[in-house]
């Protein structure tokens, strides 16, 4: 019997590792043959279980979103085409939906019996009644609405309901404070060292010029 619970075991490995030697090889050759499509293997190498993780461990999926809302400014100025405002629409989805998942399996009604989650609800329900509203000037308004601050108003409710314990909350602040000591650092280089080449470009366009002067 522990024969063969091995002779499996080692059948197992060989499987494995010819799996992931057949994955490497496949990768090189799709790497060299379109770097494009090499650097989305690697997004979606890193995407897939970062989106697992932030549904199946909200907590993991907040920390997610704070750097990622702390920083994509700093990636967009690099010159990214891609819409990453829009991964951070995702990133909320993804957490809206965990918050459901555990609120499902383990209810916490509590969370919506203060006078804030009774105003938001309240806010949220009339942002959602507009949908029918007969006299609305624009459908593309609402939706706009609706993705930039409705969104992002329901994410108290994911908030409220993972902030459950003190280590969680002091890991946030000092996730916080050191995300803060980075910026300021960051700002020291700036003024002493002047600005990265690909900030240079960017503080030449017209749009970034009328929002600094705003």
């Amino acid at each position: 019997m522990k024969e063969k619970i091995s002779r499996a075991i080692l059948i197992n490995k060989s499987l494995v590792i010819s799996a992931m030697l057949l994955f490497s090889v496949a990768f090189a050759v799709l790497a060299a043959y379109s770097l494009t499509t090499g650097l989305l293997l690697i997004v979606a190498i890193i995407a897939l279980p970062c989106i697992y993780a932030s549904i199946v461990y909200p907590k993991f999926g907040i920390i997610m979103l704070i750097l990622l809302e702390s920083f994509i400014f700093w990636f967009i100025r690099m010159g990214s085409s891609f819409p990453l405002g829009t991964l951070i629409d995702v990133f909320q989805g993804l957490l809206l939906l965990g918050f459901l998942i555990k609120q499902k399996q383990y209810p916490n009604w509590k969370i919506y019996n203060n006078p804030v989650s009774i105003i938001v609800t309240i806010w949220i329900a009339y942002n959602f009644l507009q949908l029918i509203n007969p006299v609305a000037s624009s459908m593309l308004a609402w939706l706009y609405t609706i993705r930039s601050v409705a969104l992002s108003m329901l994410m108290y409710y994911v908030f409220v309901y993972n902030l459950n314990s003190k280590e969680y909350i002091r890991l946030i602040i000092k996730i916080w404070l050191g995300i803060s000591v980075f910026v300021a650092l960051y700002a020291i280089n700036q003024e002493f060292y002047g600005f990265f080449p690909f900030e240079e470009v960017g503080l030449q366009s017209e749009k970034v010029k009328s929002l600094l002067f705003i």
